[in-house]
């Protein structure tokens, strides 16, 4: 649950309101949700909301709080099943995400833990929650995260003191044999590999028509080889093809 993404789709829903446009679906909306009158509350929701709007900055509730609050004591009370936690997690959301507060809350975690350890204490808020009760819940969570925290930072210890295994090690291998995955190939599986690779002969590195036949670059013995070589500017790239490689002159020539 993200308090955030509540408070944004309240926020549209308000201005919808007095827009006189579509109405989002906001559960907050105590004009499409109307309360039940103060008369008509039970007393554990009335102990309920008068911690949560001291302790959290709660400033409004809907109808959908306290039918939420009035299936979350029921849940509360119903023998553990398979789906009990799910349900009980899901009927909280409801009650935070159909509450408007004056100070959006930050985590939804720390509440969620918060309730159920009121409502332990309380026996489902069938009592009002003293100063007391709610130090005491606090204290639980605040020892709880902080142990969390502990048991995060020593497990780090633990790995990074621990020695990096070796190969060896990690096998059940007799001493002197490598591991089998990191044993030398022989000469005929690279030979395999390479010839997958590149074909039989390196066939596929020289492809039919993709390579350019350069002409050796010599003379005789009785030539100048400063009078019948092209300098450098004149000579092209040899991805232009052979047709615009310049050709060294002839004897006749000179």
């Amino acid at each position: 649950m993200n308090f955030e993404e509540v408070e944004r789709n309240t926020t549209e829903h308000i201005i919808r309101h007095y827009s006189n446009a579509d109405l989002n679906v906001d559960y907050t909306c105590s004009w499409y949700y109307p309360p039940p009158t103060p008369n008509n509350l039970e007393d554990s929701f009335i102990y309920f909301w008068a911690w949560f709007a001291y302790e959290h900055q709660a400033d409004t509730y809907s109808a959908r709080t306290t039918t939420s609050f009035n299936l979350f004591k029921n849940l509360y009370h119903t023998p553990e099943s398979e789906h009990h936690d799910t349900r009980l997690q899901s009927t909280i959301v409801a009650i935070l995400s159909s509450i408007r507060y004056k100070t959006t809350p930050l985590s939804f975690d720390i509440l969620f833990l918060y309730i159920q350890g009121i409502a332990f204490r309380t026996n489902c808020f069938e009592q009002q929650v003293t100063l007391s009760i709610s130090l005491g819940v606090y204290t639980e969570i605040l020892d709880r995260t902080l142990l969390n925290v502990q048991r995060d930072r020593q497990l780090l210890h633990q790995i990074l003191a621990s020695p990096t295994p070796s190969a060896r090690s990690l096998t059940n291998s007799t001493p002197g044999t490598p591991p089998p995955e990191i044993m030398a190939a022989t000469g005929d599986q690279l030979r395999q590999v390479m010839e997958g690779i590149f074909g039989a002969g390196g066939a596929r590195l020289r492809g039919e028509g993709n390579t350019i036949k350069i002409d050796f670059f010599h003379g005789n013995e009785s030539e100048d080889p400063t009078e019948w070589s092209l300098p450098l500017s004149e000579h092209q790239s040899l991805t232009d093809g052979p047709q615009r490689l310049g050709k060294r002159p002839s004897l006749e020539d000179t």
